[in-house]
């Protein structure tokens, strides 16, 4: 028994010397196949641990961006940014603090390149007046009854009407336009819009553009390569015209005839002003309602009662919020 155990030592130390399998270690190693430490790696794919795991990166915001076009004459908005909070994905920043169900930021884009150019008058007094503001107060909100309408309401605010006359005259003045659009995924396009001229008062030249009107009866300027509507602000009293021959037959009578756009100027484009503008939000949740830092201070977007233009005073203009929630179609 001893010696039979002294020929296996004997055979073990001779297979551990050359490299052989022991017939004892089981199925023996195949002829010529490399033997590999068991820590070894050769051959295989490289082990990992979740720490050394790439990460997939976080998605990033898209930056907003916006072009827009006539499509056989009519207005129209290209985004990459969902006009409705439940067609948003992770790669969009989708707030909606004024809780309407559409996007800020697309609200944003919105009043950022569809609201008009005003082209003033050369007489306009405001542009001689040292305390003269012009700014735009907007609200963007869907359309009640409507799956794929959104109206957007524009104020046109002026810190001063110069009265026609000789009279009439007063702080504060509020004109308005208005578009209706049909909306569908993140693109826009305009179907209906509004010019406020006098709005309310007996010589009402209010007008609402539909269909062919859309394509004959507005204007529009070229603007780093694509269209930017433009309005008419009859002198001093700034009614809002889609187009000059609207605005000159308001009136036959001299005193109270509109005279709009810059007639015999060097430089047209000094008469047309693009003011900055804010969007209000929604009556039960504003987004901006303090209007000082458009320049009219003590002023506020959503007033029922007066607008004086930041200048105070009494007979001011009426309020601001009517013309944010009134649908003039």
């Amino acid at each position: 028994m001893r010696a039979s155990r002294a020929a296996r030592i004997v055979s073990l130390a001779v297979s551990a010397l050359f490299g052989c399998a022991s017939a004892a270690d089981g199925d023996p190693t195949p002829e010529n196949a490399p033997v590999l430490p068991a820590s070894s790696t050769e051959g295989q794919p490289p082990a990992t641990t979740p720490s050394e795991e790439p990460d997939d990166p976080a998605p990033s915001a898209l930056t907003p961006t916006a072009k827009s076009e006539l499509v056989d004459g009519v207005l129209t908005l290209q985004t990459n940014v969902p006009a409705r909070i439940p067609e948003c994905n992770p790669n969009v920043a989708c707030e909606d603090a004024d809780g309407d169900g559409l996007v800020d930021a697309w609200e944003s884009l919105v009043l950022e390149r569809l609201r008009p150019r005003i082209e003033l008058d050369e007489g306009e007094e405001i542009l001689k007046d040292a305390k003269g503001k012009i700014a735009m107060v907007g609200r963007v909100t869907p359309r009640p009854g409507s799956a794929s309408s959104v109206m957007v309401y524009i104020i046109l605010a002026y810190s001063r009407d110069y009265g026609s006359c000789g009279f009439t005259s007063h702080n504060g003045d509020n004109e308005r336009v208005a578009l209706e659009l049909s909306v569908k995924g993140s693109d826009a396009t305009v179907r209906r819009v509004y010019t406020a001229a006098h709005e309310g008062a007996a010589s009402d030249d209010g007008h609402v553009y539909a269909d062919k009107e859309l394509v004959t009866e507005l204007r529009f300027l070229e603007e780093k390569g694509e269209p930017r509507w433009v309005v008419f602000a009859s002198r001093n009293k700034h009614a809002t015209y889609a187009n000059v021959d609207r605005c000159n037959a308001h009136s036959m009578i001299p005193c109270l005839a509109e005279k709009c756009a810059a007639d015999g100027v060097s430089d047209v484009e000094a008469f047309r002003v693009l003011p900055p503008i804010v969007n209000a939000g929604e009556p039960h949740r504003h987004l901006a309602d303090d209007l000082a830092s458009l320049g009219f201070p003590g002023e506020t977007a959503w007033t029922t009662s007066t607008f004086c233009g930041g200048l105070g005073g009494s007979g001011c203009a009426g309020g601001n919020a009517s013309k944010l929630t009134t649908d003039p179609f």
